[in-house]
């Protein structure tokens, strides 16, 4: 267990998902507030929110990434460390613009900001990919929740202290600073245990990635089910802040138990699901930690029926958020086991935007069912809105084991014999794998 948590690769997960989190915010929320404290109108700064696009389609670009070696370092730590230069660069070229006199300028660069650290995400979400164990895939996504949210919050807290006190121009020096530290975490990281040849052409690239994983079997059903694991979540949080400003908590109150519960409850969860993920296996973890996402629910409505109670409310926001944790280390090492090697960007970016749909359209259908059927009955509705999830996962067990214990035997095989040369998949893929990195 020791080794687990100790180990250089954790290290490793931990700084660049640091990187990965940091440059998120600086193209958003710490961009509008430098706007609004410039003067800029309330239109134009939302406006700003469009800067974010890439973070939702970099699944169209990432095949590049499979198909395409880096002029530097090696197959996925070259695009990483290019990927983080140019936020760098970004970054100090944003320094030196003003909203108040180039506001066209400056979005644009956020925009570009964007598309770097997406494609930052998706190169370094590969990484973690290939390089983690069977046994490493919780607890590292455990490393990778805490290290995004650090970065996020270095970009939304510190930076705009740092505005405050020495100006905007040292807040996004000093966040280009930050970033050169995932400079040097993908100059030290190690490799993963997998060198699959890269795809010979673009259309294989992209065409590939989703020939195998659709000559899978239940193929629909596990895109469904990463799709609908964490709808019940996705619901329950889209209008938080809105529903205890409702129940008569004021907006310091609610920024303090929110923000506090928000980062410790979901680090705190997110570990104890990746040290669970240590003990038992993927697939029970998946459903013990489905189920506890759907009751952790019924807090918030409970909350709803008891009205004003700061016992309540902490209690609530502790249990959704340690349960939001927990379901997330199981997801994402779900995910990790679920990709080819040879793919590994293409696929972890198709199925965290997969994932990302029920997040980006569950908040404004949840306002229509809030103002139709009120809190306690919405929050109702998000405790059974969580089975569809559990009841695709009983559905396809059977299959998601087997890939599960085909993926786990080729990691094992990986640490066992230097000469492992291929992925196993319940349809066997046409794509072999050619031999090991060192």
């Amino acid at each position: 267990m020791n080794t687990l948590w100790l180990n250089k690769r954790m290290g490793i997960v931990l700084l660049l998902s640091f990187a990965s989190g940091l440059p998120y915010t600086l193209s958003n929320s710490t961009l509008q507030a430098w706007y609004k404290d410039a003067g800029i109108g309330i239109v134009a700064i939302g406006m700003l929110s469009l800067a974010s696009g890439p973070y939702i389609y970099k699944f169209l670009w990432a095949p590049l990434f499979d198909r395409y070696l880096p002029p530097c370092l090696t197959r996925r730590r070259g695009w990483i460390v290019i990927s983080q230069l140019g936020v760098v660069a970004c970054l100090i070229c944003m320094a030196f613009l003003r909203p108040d006199q180039t506001p066209l300028l400056l979005a644009c660069f956020a925009l570009l900001l964007a598309f770097l650290s997406a494609s930052q995400d998706v190169v370094i979400d590969a990484h973690r990919t290939d390089l983690l164990t069977t046994k490493e895939r919780g607890l590292g996504a455990a490393f990778y929740s805490l290290g995004y949210r650090l970065g996020f919050w270095i970009a939304s807290g510190p930076a705009l202290i740092i505005a405050g006190f020495y100006g905007w121009q040292a807040a996004y020096l000093s966040m280009a600073a930050f970033m050169l530290i995932g400079v040097w975490s993908t100059y030290r990281a190690p490799e993963s245990e997998y060198t699959p040849t890269p795809p010979s052409t673009l259309k294989q690239a992209v065409v590939e990635p989703w020939r195998e994983l659709m000559s899978r079997h239940r193929a629909i059903g596990l895109l469904l089910l990463i799709l609908l694991y964490k709808l019940g979540d996705s619901f329950a949080f889209s209008l938080v802040n809105p529903f205890l400003l409702d129940l008569g908590f004021n907006v310091q109150e609610v920024g303090l138990f929110n923000s506090s519960f928000n980062l410790v409850a979901i680090i705190i969860g997110t570990f104890i699901g990746g040290w669970i993920l240590t003990r038992i296996r993927l697939f029970p973890a998946l459903l013990i930690f489905g189920l506890l996402q759907a009751l952790s629910n019924l807090a918030f409505m409970l909350l709803a029926v008891v009205g004003k109670n700061y016992a309540v409310m902490a209690g609530a926001l502790a249990f959704e958020y340690l349960c939001f944790g927990m379901g997330n280390s199981a997801i994402i090492a779900l995910m990790m086991t679920l990709c080819h090697p040879r793919f590994s960007a293409t696929q972890f970016a198709l199925f965290s935007a997969i994932a990302a749909l029920s997040r980006v359209y569950a908040g404004p259908i949840a306002g229509v069912m809030v103002s139709s059927i009120g809190w306690v009955w919405f929050y109702g509705f998000t405790f059974l809105i969580a089975f569809p999830g559990i009841l695709v996962l009983l559905a396809i067990q059977g299959s998601l084991r087997e890939q599960i214990a085909k993926r786990e035997a080729l990691d094992k095989d990986a640490e066992d014999d230097d000469n492992a040369e291929t992925l196993i998949t319940p349809h066997p893929s046409p794509l072999p794998l050619e031999g090991r990195g060192g």
